[in-house]
């Protein structure tokens, strides 16, 4: 299902806790992949997906060692994903391929979808039912005020004092809701 020309960026550190899907093509016109998907819809999300797909077996394990470390899932989205249109229902490849939208709503979509596929596929639908010690974020990171909060999510930096200064510089300076490392949404 992936494109041969598509590239995934995934990280993963040595202690298999870090996995940050952040590959993304921009703002560009319409055009199928060699799978006759949309091109975007395909890098940006679709890639995401399959890379997850195939990795997350390794993070759930990783979850589970003693000591229990939590790996973190990072999606790299955008608050582009606004600008998606207000009839996307993600239902049939007809509807992502439709041709009549815009570079800008064919990104939005896309990152639109990484959004939802990490809160209500990932974590409603595999974290949370299999009580998985894994977390998952999708973060714009333009949006994140404090650069410490960012690299705290990156960084493997867990002490108490320093989740703490994180915690209260993030809360003080957060316009869009909650931002905690479990799950981040914002406000869309």
């Amino acid at each position: 299902m992936v494109s041969s020309s598509m590239v995934i960026r995934c990280v993963l550190t040595k202690t298999k806790s870090q996995l940050v899907l952040s590959a993304g093509i921009n703002a560009n016109k319409f055009s199928l992949d060699h799978d006759h998907i949309e091109s975007i819809f395909g890098v940006n999300w679709l890639g995401h997906f399959y890379a997850l797909n195939r990795l997350y077996p390794l993070l759930r394990e990783t979850g589970k060692m003693n000591p229990p470390t939590a790996p973190r899932i990072i999606l790299q989205s955008s608050e582009v994903h606004r600008a998606a249109p207000s009839t996307v229902q993600f239902e049939s490849i007809d509807e992502i391929n439709d041709a009549r939208l815009g570079p800008v709503e064919l990104y939005a979509r896309s990152k639109l979808a990484m959004i939802l596929g990490a809160k209500y596929g990932l974590y409603e639908r595999v974290i949370k039912p299999n009580k998985d010690n894994v977390y998952v974020i999708s973060v714009h990171p333009g949006a994140v005020c404090d650069y410490s909060f960012y690299v705290h999510l990156i960084l493997p930096r867990w002490d108490a004092d320093y989740s703490l200064r994180v915690n209260r510089s993030t809360r003080r300076c957060s316009s869009s809701g909650s931002r905690h490392i479990r799950a981040f949404w914002g406000s869309c």
